[in-house]
């Protein structure tokens, strides 16, 4: 009932209200759309890392975590975030999730036949 308050709807984070007061952008993804946020990735590359090199210790994670955030590549964020901007061009073009045009759209590989008739 709340959430359909028009002054509720209105109101910002306050996160939010913080980061803009500094001039910083803010750009909210839709919740529990991982698939259209490349932040997810990172994060979940990051986790794997951690889990594969930590001592499962509260005292072993201060050294694991900075290692594990540094352990993801700019070229694996690069993917992630193009990945992502597929899955978005797809759903924007109507295309629905789990179809062949979908999979093709998002999956679409640099080494693939190209029929250049359709150029």
């Amino acid at each position: 009932m709340l959430a359909t308050q028009l002054d509720f709807l209105q109101q910002r984070g306050g996160l939010e209200e913080e980061l803009e007061a500094a001039h910083q952008l803010v750009i909210f993804y839709p919740k529990f759309h991982c698939e259209l946020n490349f932040i997810e990735r990172f994060w979940c590359a990051s986790k794997w890392y951690a889990r594969e090199n930590c001592e499962y210790s509260l005292k072993g994670l201060p050294e694991t975590l900075p290692a594990a955030l540094d352990s993801v590549s700019t070229a694996a964020i690069n993917h992630y975030c193009y990945h992502c901007r597929r899955v978005i061009e797809a759903y924007a073009e109507g295309k629905d999730y789990g179809t062949k045009l979908f999979t093709e759209h998002v999956y679409k590989g640099h080494r693939q036949v190209v029929d250049k008739s359709k150029w």
